[in-house]
């Protein structure tokens, strides 16, 4: 929850910007110029470049987003010299021109671009590729990679996955943006130098990683759906299930045997622009709703701490109640004010035995894992979640898998159920009782976890809140969870 003299560049074809819009880096935007009738709006040339280097070149058919584009010098192969900004923008970029039409590059798996840092501090950069559609349904793929100072990367994008994992499966046959950000740079100015854009692999490589471990596609969003009749009474596998949890929210206060309002941490993200109250715990006829709304003032209403002028609330299990393994279940409405980054998760709990620090008790090494059941933005609207893992920490160590892009349909009244069924060695995600995402791998946590519900604001969340549809509610109807008889302690 988990987190871009001289020689000259030229287009080898005449092009115009794609249409997708910005919810992460800006996405490409005007047209250019008509191309030539010699020129093949569809297919990129036989050598393969999607940007020919030669000696003039039109450098306004880059876009660019707090960032501006040069000829790079002459005493190095040919490249385009960007600079990036630090400033509003949290991902300052520069998108390449592409066909009016789109790069149909249905031949190959995925598009890449080599990159040189020439400063003397470490740069993360990012390639994002994307299709034709509304940008809220995050219709493009990502990758990033790390650049050492004074030396050259080269960056892959693979059709269908993002960031390591199963990713939109964006269509290969219509290309229409492409472009390097970076993510919240610290430097004031960061420079990179961009050569040797082009199409790479196959379509059975797209195929192979755009599909792994999804069983799901943005269509159903439209289908609705009835949750089936095991739904919150068991595990939709076979074995000797014992319930461990039931937490039905029908008392007339929070069950502190059972929660927190409070993390170990004091539990503020410098990315993030919420701060957690109690007072934004409500229990109503059976229902938990966390209330995100515009209040200012100090985390935990407790004046030592710092102040933020959003105010929603947090649950948590820590330190009283946690498992390894079992099958893990919330029934959630989620609100729909823009900006809202309402979540399900894990974290993983040693116990006391781990020391006194906290950070040693949760931390993700060492077969701890991150486990995020359900988290959504409300940016994206209906029917659209994100599930991931992560692990090994959270700097330069840091390891994760997970998708952006896992769709559902409506339900007659509006709620739904999360689900985790966590084994040794493998991860399987259900909504509303449909399986919708498996991740197998020997580095599954072994770590017993806690349970985490929550409202955040900022961070990977939109900046862009919507303050007139606030107060909003995350509601939960229940939590349950399940174990195996035969992995329970006596």
């Amino acid at each position: 929850m988990a987190l871009r003299p001289v020689l000259a560049l030229s287009v080898l074809l005449a092009c115009a910007a794609g249409s997708a819009g910005a919810a992460e880096p800006a996405a490409s935007s005007a047209a250019a110029p008509a191309p030539t009738p010699a020129e093949n709006l569809n297919a990129p040339p036989t050598s393969g470049e999607l940007l020919h280097l030669a000696a003039s070149t039109d450098l306004g058919r880059f876009k660019t987003t707090q960032a501006t584009v040069r000829r790079a010098e002459p005493d190095g192969p040919p490249a385009l010299r960007v600079e990036f900004a630090r400033g509003a923008n949290a991902y300052p970029n520069v998108q390449f021109p592409v066909p009016a039409s789109g790069w149909n590059l249905s031949a190959f798996g995925g598009v890449q671009v080599e990159l040189t840092n020439p400063g003397a501090a470490d740069v993360t950069a990012f390639l994002r590729v994307d299709g034709p559609g509304d940008w809220q349904k995050s219709p493009w793929n990502t990758e990033s990679t790390k650049i050492p100072a004074g030396q050259t990367r080269t960056l892959k994008v693979t059709f269908g996955q993002s960031g390591g994992a199963p990713g939109y499966p964006v269509d290969s046959r219509r290309i229409v943006g492409m472009q390097v950000f970076l993510q919240n740079p610290t430097q004031d100015r960061t420079t990179l130098l961009v050569r040797n854009l082009k199409p790479v692999g196959s379509p059975k490589d797209a195929a192979a990683a755009g599909t792994a471990g999804l069983f799901s596609a943005p269509a159903d969003r439209t289908r609705p759906v009835t949750p089936p009749a095991w739904s919150g009474k068991r595990p939709p596998v076979p074995g000797e299930w014992v319930q461990t949890l039931n937490e039905n929210f029908d008392g007339k206060t929070i069950n502190d045997k059972l929660w927190s309002d409070k993390t170990w941490w004091n539990g503020l993200l410098g990315s993030q622009t919420q701060r957690y109250s109690k007072n934004n715990l409500l229990l109503q006829n059976g229902i938990l709703r966390i209330k995100a709304e515009k209040r200012r003032g100090p985390q935990y209403d407790d004046p030592s701490l710092p102040a933020r002028d959003y105010t929603t609330g947090h649950l948590i299990t820590y330190d009283k109640w946690t498992q390894r393994y079992g099958f893990f279940e919330a029934r959630v409405k989620l609100p729909t004010a823009r900006g809202l980054w309402p979540a399900f998760w894990m974290m993983p709990d040693r116990g006391p035995a781990a020391g006194p620090e906290g950070w040693k008790r949760e931390s993700t090494k060492d077969g701890g894992m991150e486990i995020d059941i359900l988290e959504h933005l409300t940016e994206w609207g209906p029917g659209r979640n994100n599930v991931a893992a992560h692990w090994d920490g959270y700097d330069a160590d840091h390891k994760q898998w997970g998708t952006t892009n896992v769709y559902y349909g409506p339900t007659r009244d509006g709620w739904h159920t999360w689900d985790l069924l966590w084994e040794p060695g493998k991860l399987t995600w259900y909504t509303d009782g449909i399986k919708k995402a498996e991740f197998a791998s020997t580095r599954i946590g072994s770590v017993p976890a806690y349970l985490i519900l929550n409202v955040q604001m900022g961070g990977w969340a939109t900046r862009d809140v919507d303050e007139a549809k606030l107060p909003d509610y995350m509601e939960i109807d229940y939590v349950r969870a399940w174990q195996l008889k035969n992995r329970m302690k006596p």
